[in-house]
């Protein structure tokens, strides 16, 4: 594996880390963070960037506007097609079917003339049988209702933005990029958050420490990692990768929860870290 490639997917990897470890501190915070808000919160972390672009001497071109712009839609679209699914199906379909896109994604890159290799297809297949461990195996049938329409839409978008982030990356300065995506999608949260909640910012005063990983880590930076290291990597991989955060978001569940790991639920994250593996081969 190239020197390039191994940091891309550690990288990746490490975006996934901190968007699972959002999913144990969203249980938490739930009650008192509506979902807008908390979209609105994850993405004000843009604003961290403004000093960066100052002291890089970042040029802010039309291009490299309309790419974030562009992913920035796709991304706020996606987020709030999904929570409008979570909010009306299982917690375990809402799971199991967010991370659908590590079938869309080699499926709709073969459209664009890239043929994943055969160990990434296998991968994909590995990493879906996990995912169902994970999330579905031991729970009962799957029972399909209106919600898991919305997470099947969102999964659509979720898709598309690995892919377009996979185009625009190469020609974009990645610093210009992400501001702009996060800060379209702050500009969207934000106006969501006026017209269709009323938000109560009381209860953040009680959870700094919450808000401020959710406006960096699970916010700019992860965002940052992915749209700068993903243009290394195939997205066919990049997308197993950041199917990663699922099992992240498990495991924040045992450690900071004190959620207890079920057998299905262990063999399904191994079963995903081995996918992820086997896609570099």
């Amino acid at each position: 594996m190239g020197k390039k490639k191994l940091i891309g997917t550690f990288m990746l990897l490490l975006a996934s880390l901190f968007w699972g470890m959002s999913y144990p501190l969203q249980s938490m915070t739930s009650s008192d963070i509506a979902p807008y808000t908390l979209a609105t919160i994850k993405n004000m972390g843009c604003f961290l960037m403004i000093p960066v672009l100052i002291i890089g001497k970042h040029k802010i071109t039309k291009r490299d506007m309309l790419c974030g712009l562009v992913t920035g839609v796709i991304t706020i679209t996606g987020t709030i097609v999904q929570q409008m699914g979570i909010e009306i199906s299982s917690v375990n379909n809402a799971s199991f079917l967010s991370t659908l896109y590590i079938v869309l994604v080699p499926i709709f890159g073969l459209f664009l003339g890239k043929k994943p290799k055969k160990t990434v297809w296998l991968a994909v297949l590995l990493a879906l049988v996990g995912v169902y461990f994970l999330c579905l195996a031991g729970t009962g049938a799957f029972v399909f209702s209106k919600g898991d329409i919305y997470l099947l839409i969102s999964v659509v978008f979720w898709t598309l933005q690995i892919i377009f982030v996979d185009i625009f990356v190469q020609k974009s300065d990645p610093y210009v990029m992400v501001f702009v995506q996060q800060l379209t999608c702050f500009i969207i949260a934000t106006t969501m958050t006026i017209f269709y909640e009323k938000p109560d910012l009381s209860p953040l005063a009680n959870m700094i420490p919450v808000v401020i990983y959710y406006a960096t880590l699970s916010g700019i930076v992860a965002a940052f990692l992915q749209i700068r290291y993903q243009k290394d990597i195939d997205p066919s991989i990049a997308s197993l990768t950041l199917s990663l955060e699922s099992v992240f978001g498990t495991l924040g569940g045992f450690f900071i929860l004190h959620q207890t790991l079920t057998a299905n639920q262990i063999i399904g994250s191994a079963l995903i870290f081995i996918s992820v593996l086997l896609g570099q081969l």
